[in-house]
């Protein structure tokens, strides 16, 4: 590989590194709490060719629950913040709490 490729695939790397750290220290956060939610937490499940991720919140008094998949761990995350500042995750009482 040349150098040149070597450089861009670098690149490209650092930009997915840096999206997955903005989306998990801020912007998932952030966007729930501009949709009137706090964040509790959140699980990945992994799989083979998969990933689904469970995010827990808080919205007034009730507890909730959304979920957000695609096929990668990394991806998944990016997803979410795209799903939920676009409205399209949909939360539902979370049946555990």
């Amino acid at each position: 590989m040349s150098r040149q490729l070597e450089a861009a695939q670098e690149a490209r790397v650092d930009k997915r590194n840096n999206q997955l750290v903005r989306a998990l220290e801020y912007e998932l956060s952030g966007v729930l709490e501009i949709q009137g939610m706090t964040l509790l937490g959140f699980s990945l499940k992994i799989e083979s060719y998969e990933c689904l991720m469970t995010l827990r919140v808080v919205s007034g008094d009730s507890y909730m629950v959304g979920f957000v998949g695609s096929d990668t761990a990394a991806n998944c995350i990016v997803k979410a913040v795209s799903a939920v500042r676009s409205g399209k995750v949909p939360f539902q009482a979370d049946k555990y709490r």
